[in-house]
């Protein structure tokens, strides 16, 4: 038995133990607070909140609603969000749960990766790709909300990656320098640089002019459209007058020549900008349109900048926006298109599997399925729903519709152990950028219970994203186990499946009987080959 004095130091050992244990959870758990401009401030005038998950890992949360904001690692941290300096893979969010931007960071601090933004909606809008933080190439796409997207170009000219003509001869001399592109002419004939962008039939073209740094007594401003010095289109401004025409076969065509505008700032910075889409060609300065005419076809691929007599330009930015893409008949339904989802054919008949919160408060159901390599939307409506279980079922009603391929797979009748390979087809971000063909992801069974222990699902490993939902969840015989119906958003790899004991009730009280195969032809197959007899039964499900 030990003495009462080294009982008594092991005890004062052990409370001072947990005392520092406490002391250190408390501070990972400590709140530093922000306004909505992201400076410190009280709790009581906060907007977010910064709590650190340890070491440089980190959580952001909206003060009002506890949303995650941010997630990710911070290697210094400021009394400014802004001034935060980032590592790793790095995820912000908007206060509705939906992805802001998806950023990868190297341990400098500086953006290497590819970039992510997103709508409010969950929608992509931009994909960049950084290299030590700066653009690849000064290129990245911009998608639309409704389908089409652009090749943006943008050069702020922190260097010369875009390699702009810089060089000095006795008639014109062009430098990069204070982060602008100043291009001197010495002579009367003036002079240009230009870049090619290919000949999209709509675009824009945008410039910023630095008034310190330019002539205001020379015509100055875009060129584009330019093929030759007898082919190009111009847009100049000299003191507070305006120019716009183009030179074909080496005529000059005036629009407008020496306009008076009050736009044009005389002495300060000037932005110029050309919208050509839609049969218009739209012609602003600071914000305010100062022209319109039809569209004008290009003469020629090349955009840039000019200094039309002796006098100097420098360009602070640049960008060009080329529309590759229009809407066309194939996918003007989807023009007003709210949500999408995924979906599986449970009959040959047209009755479709899918989540009660994909098709929730749908004025109009479409389901596209893709057969033999092409595609077509039916309109369905809705037959059963069990809000509970979160499962509904679709069935096709179209005059068009004949019926779908022939079910290969049979229904799961065991409960899958813990570590039971699973994959899923779907349709993640089908209209958001990633496309409307069938994705495979690929996990494990993490839990027999879903979240918060609920008995009606499996917790899994497989990585899923918006859209997925509804999604068919197969084991490596082929056999139907369940469809995805959630994930947790701050956590990764962490997605829910309804078990398929849940939803055979919902098949049987159908108005129809529907029969499986009793047992899977597909067992004995690879995935690969699994997945190339399935994809065709995975159906988009489209709301309106």
């Amino acid at each position: 038995m030990p003495n009462y004095s080294e009982f008594t130091v092991k005890k004062s050992l052990i409370a001072l133990v947990f005392i520092c244990f406490s002391i250190l959870g408390v501070k990972g758990q400590e709140k530093q607070f922000f306004s909505r401009l992201g400076e410190s401030c009280s709790e009581i005038n906060s907007y977010f909140y910064q709590v650190n998950k340890g070491g440089d890992s980190y959580n952001i949360f909206y003060t009002s609603n506890d949303q995650l904001f941010f997630e990710g690692r911070i290697v210094v941290v400021a009394n400014s969000i802004k001034g935060n300096k980032y590592a790793g893979k790095c995820k912000w969010y908007f206060k509705n749960g939906q992805p802001k931007i998806t950023t990868n960071y190297s341990e400098e601090g500086l953006k290497d990766g590819e970039s992510v933004e997103y709508y409010e909606s969950g929608k992509v809008w931009k994909k960049i790709t950084y290299v030590k933080g700066k653009i690849k190439g000064n290129r990245y796409k911009e998608y639309e909300e409704d389908g089409g997207f652009s090749q943006v170009f943008f050069d702020d000219f922190i260097n010369n990656s875009s390699d702009w003509a810089v060089y000095t001869t006795d008639m014109s001399d062009a430098k990069i320098e204070d982060g602008g592109l100043i291009i001197e002419s010495k002579s009367d004939r003036g002079s240009a640089r230009f870049l090619s962008f290919g000949s999209a039939s709509n675009y824009s073209f945008e410039m910023k002019i630095n008034g310190e740094n330019s002539s205001s007594k020379a015509k100055r401003g875009m060129i584009y459209g330019f093929k030759d010095w007898e082919n190009y289109s111009y847009f100049l401004i000299k003191g507070s007058s305006v120019y716009v025409g183009s030179v074909f076969e080496g005529v000059n065509n005036y629009n407008i020549e020496g306009m008076f505008d009050d736009n044009v700032s005389e002495e300060g910075d000037n932005d110029l900008k050309l919208i050509s889409m839609g049969g218009r060609d739209v012609f602003s300065i600071n914000g305010k349109v100062v022209y319109k005419r039809d569209k004008l076809k290009l003469l020629g691929t090349y955009f840039g900048f000019v200094v039309a007599g002796k006098g100097t330009i420098k360009v602070d930015e640049v960008k060009h926006k080329g529309y590759e893409s229009t809407f066309n008949s194939s996918n003007d339904e989807d023009l007003d298109v709210k949500a999408s989802g995924s979906g599986v054919v449970l009959s040959s008949s047209g009755y479709i599997l899918t989540n009660n919160h994909v098709i929730e408060d749908a004025k109009e159901l479409l389901v596209e399925i893709h057969k033999g390599g092409a595609k077509k939307s039916y309109k369905a409506k809705l037959i059963q729903t069990d809000a509970v279980n979160d499962l509904a079922i679709l069935k096709i009603e179209d005059p068009s519709f004949t019926n779908t391929a022939k079910v290969k797979y049979s229904l799961s009748a065991n409960t899958l152990d813990v570590g039971t390979s699973v994959f899923t087809l779907g349709f993640p971000l089908a209209l958001s950028g990633l496309g409307n063909e069938v994705k495979f992801v690929d996990g494990k069974i993490s839990s027999k219970t879903g979240y918060e222990n609920a008995l009606n699902s499996y917790q899994t490993s497989i990585p899923v994203q918006p859209g997925n939902s509804g999604g068919p969840v197969f084991n490596n015989k082929g056999e139907l186990v369940g469809v995805v119906n959630a994930k947790i958003n701050g956590a990764d790899n962490v997605s829910y499946v309804v078990k398929m004991n849940y939803i055979k009730p919902l098949i049987e009280v159908l108005p129809e009987t529907i029969s499986f195969p009793t047992s899977s032809s597909l067992s004995s197959l690879s995935t690969e080959a699994q997945v190339k007899s399935l994809k065709e039964l995975v159906v988009l499900i489209k709301v309106k």
